[in-house]
């Protein structure tokens, strides 16, 4: 099975309102039952970037993991895994430097969160250095900016969106660098070297988690499926 990474700018603009406590209550009942993958974004991200984020992370059902997005609010993070660092990305109204967020120990939610935000989140108090994406290692959260892609022409803004977020999706559940950041080509979890690297990528038809990424990752949801 291959995904193709596709947005079409022809996609509405408009989404229906979402029912924050109607996704809650969902997640609230499968929880025990079921891992879930939780995109949690700011009213200030429009519906069509949204959607290109909740695109990057659809590949991720065929493990057996359960995705869903909420809006931003204080429901979205209950049963959440290490909630704080996503809480503050989510409601940030301006750079975040990932230096003041830190993560409680262990934590053993079956709910792993994803925030994304409009603006920068930047390495350290002394530094313009933005890392793009997969800082699950330091952060134990999914925390994603996406200001570099919302710099981009249109027709790139939602794959790339769409990239990053796979990405961050696949270091939340494998961590472990050695197989996060994968040799394969062709994989959706290589880590792309330079943003010339990502355009050709994006555009690419025929990426996939390759055999070694993919059974992680199964692997991944099997632990957390029996998480307390």
């Amino acid at each position: 099975m291959r995904v193709h990474h596709k947005i079409h700018d022809n996609q509405a603009e408009h989404e229906p309102e979402l029912n924050s406590k109607t996704v809650i209550y969902n997640s609230y009942h499968y929880h025990r039952m079921k891992p879930t993958l939780r995109l949690i974004y700011p009213a200030s991200i429009a519906p069509r970037q949204v959607e290109a984020a909740m695109t990057g992370l659809e590949p991720f059902r065929r493990f057996g993991i359960l995705v869903e997005r909420v809006p931003a609010c204080h429901m979205a993070f209950e049963g959440v895994r290490y909630p704080d660092p996503l809480r503050t990305v989510a409601f940030a109204d301006g750079d975040v430097r990932i230096d003041s967020l830190k993560a409680k120990p262990d934590d053993t939610r079956r709910i792993l969160g994803i925030a994304i935000t409009p603006h920068r989140i930047l390495c350290s108090s002394d530094s313009d250095v933005a890392p793009i994406a997969g800082m699950v290692e330091y952060l134990k959260s999914g925390v994603l900016s996406i200001s570099t892609p919302l710099r981009q022409l249109e027709t790139l803004r939602n794959l790339m969106i769409t990239m990053l977020l796979t990405y961050e999706g696949g270091h939340l559940l494998i961590p472990n660098k050695e197989v996060s950041d994968c040799p394969d080509g062709h994989c959706l979890m290589r880590r792309n070297s330079d943003f010339e690297q990502m355009l050709q990528r994006m555009t690419a038809k025929d990426l996939d988690f390759c055999a070694e990424c993919g059974h992680a990752i199964r692997e991944a949801v099997s632990l957390l499926s029996c998480a307390q």
